[in-house]
Order: structure tokens, then sequence, then C-alpha cells
């Protein structure tokens, strides 16, 4: 088998895709649902962090009270407060996030002060000091938590369970292959046992030129599943040991498309068992090992590969 590159590494994608090319479709300024209500129908008080340039919404802006209870943005921006979570009716709330700040401040804390009213909710402007704009988590559960318990409307539609049955997963690679985008983790958190997948999990999504995906809201994954609805390991290797994978790339030459990722098989972080390069079977919708690499191998694929043209070809 002939791993090496041909003519074209077909369409090989950054980790970062999902953050790079979601911010440029973002700087439309749409801002989320709920951003010009007066009042909410619901029991909880809202706070929505929304970014001073565009409106949008700011996930992962860390609210903490002066006893140290945490609240933390959902993706569309939002933390939901009940009267009954503290005794007090007014907060301060420190606030932090990382890329993101409240702007000039008269003191030496970043902070607001509310007052915790039912069916209410105060906007916060947060100024963005990154060039990339934060837009929303891809996985996971409670990604739009708060939106719901204030009664909004989520961007995207809403499941009653987490896609995959995935609580949170571990270090994206992505890769454009057989006309989609292809995702895949490391290791991967279930809600009902202390211990999920290991051995790399895997989904798919539209391919980001169709028109019919709208990445400002977000995207929709479709994972591969076992017969419980819990994401199944992409590479089944055989002996003990987690998995994890990198240097995922795609390969087109003359119309014959493929997909290959190293492996490594772990005992624990530092402690290899084994290595080695793996192929996308469509038929089992599974990586295949092909061939093991010596422990002393002087190179071999990691990390997330980048399209590059030699020689004018």
């Amino acid at each position: 088998m002939d791993c090496s590159p041909t003519k074209r590494l077909s369409r090989a994608v950054l980790t970062v895709f999902a953050v790079l090319l979601l911010t440029a479709c973002a700087q439309t300024g749409r801002e989320t649902p709920g951003n010009t209500a007066q009042k909410l129908d619901s029991d909880y008080f809202g706070i929505h962090f929304v970014d001073a340039s565009t409106g949008r919404g700011v996930p992962l802006v860390e609210a903490e009270t002066n006893h140290g209870l945490r609240y933390v943005s959902d993706s569309a921006g939002w933390i939901a407060i009940h009267p009954n979570d503290i005794d007090s009716e007014t907060l301060y709330l420190h606030l932090s996030s990382h890329g993101y700040s409240i702007g000039d401040d008269s003191s030496r804390f970043s902070g607001v002060r509310v007052q915790i009213e039912p069916g209410t909710f105060k906007r916060v402007s947060m100024q963005r000091d990154i060039i990339a704009e934060r837009l929303y988590r891809v996985t996971g559960e409670g990604i739009y938590h708060a939106t719901r318990l204030l009664g909004l409307q989520p961007p995207m539609e809403f499941t009653e369970n987490p896609p995959g049955g995935v609580f949170g997963q571990d270090s994206v690679l992505n890769a454009v292959y057989d006309n989609k985008l292809y995702w895949f983790w490391g290791d991967t958190k279930r809600g009902d046992a202390p211990l999920g997948n290991f051995r790399a999990s895997g989904a798919t999504s539209p391919h980001p030129r169709d028109k019919k995906v709208d990445v400002d809201r977000g995207i929709r994954l479709q994972y591969y599943t076992d017969g419980q609805g819990f994401t199944r390991a992409m590479c089944p290797l055989e002996g003990k040991g987690v998995v994890w994978l990198s240097g995922l790339m795609s390969f087109d030459q003359a119309g014959d498309e493929r997909m290959f990722a190293h492996y490594g098989r772990w005992k624990k972080l530092g402690e290899r068992l084994e290595s080695g390069i793996a192929e996308w079977d469509d038929k089992s919708a599974r990586f295949v090992k092909q061939r093991a690499f010596p422990f002393d191998a002087p190179l071999h694929p990691r990390g997330h590969p980048l399209q590059r043209t030699l020689s004018g070809e």
C-alpha cells in the first residue's frame, strides 16, 4: 500500500475549520433569539452576554458570585438564575471570558451588579479583544440549556438527548471525504456511566458548501452509534488500551477517494503500546489497521494536515 501523496492532497481540513470559517460567516451580526425582548416567559432571571460589535451571544462567559457560585453562559450567550438559587435579591457577579472583556470599569474589578427579578433579563455588552469570534459548542450536553430555561428558542432545533449520547469530547480532527465533512474525536464521555468511548468517536455533517447548511446557527452532526444510541468506537483495535487518532487526511487519485489516519494505542499517557496507519472502510464505517510502525520510526503522520501545492502540481 502506498500512502504517499500523489498529484493532489484532497481537501485536508484543519481542526480549526469550525472556528475560522464559522467566524467569517458570523460577521453578519445576526442576533440570537431574545436579544430585543423586554420580558421572559420564565421563572428565571436571565443575563445575555453579547458581542459589542455584532450583537451575537457570547458563549463561555463565567459569572461568579462573591461566595463562589459560578454560572457559565450557553452557546447563545445566556445564563439563567433562579430566585431559589441564592437568598440575596441583588448580586455582584465577577465576569471572565477568554478573549473578551466588559470594557472600562471604574474599579479594579470586572463585573456587573444585577437585580434578580424572575421573567426579566439584563443585556451585558462584551468587548472582543481577539480577532476570532466565539460562536458555539458543536458537541456535548446542555449546549442551549439556559436558553431553554428562559423560555427562548435555541438557534438550532433542540433534541431532548444530546446527539450520540455525548456529554463531552476531546481533540477533534476534520477531513472532507465523500462530499461530507468527517469529524473524529478522542476520549468521549457519556452521562449514564463513569466511562465512555476511548477508542475514537466519529460523526459526519453536510459539506460546508451545501446551501442547506447554515453554519451561522450551528452544525448538525450525525454520529456513528451503537445499538444503544451512544457513539461507537471508530478504531476498535485488538488489545488493551485507549486509541487516539491524528494526522487525518483524504486523498483522491483519478476518482479513487481514500481516507487515512495515524493511530496510537496507549496503556496510559506516555506509555505507547502500538502505532501505525489505519484506512477508513466505507462498509464498516470504521478505521481498519493497515500497517504498524516500529517504535523508533523517525517520522510518521501526526497533528493536522495542511493542503499545499508543490512544483505546480
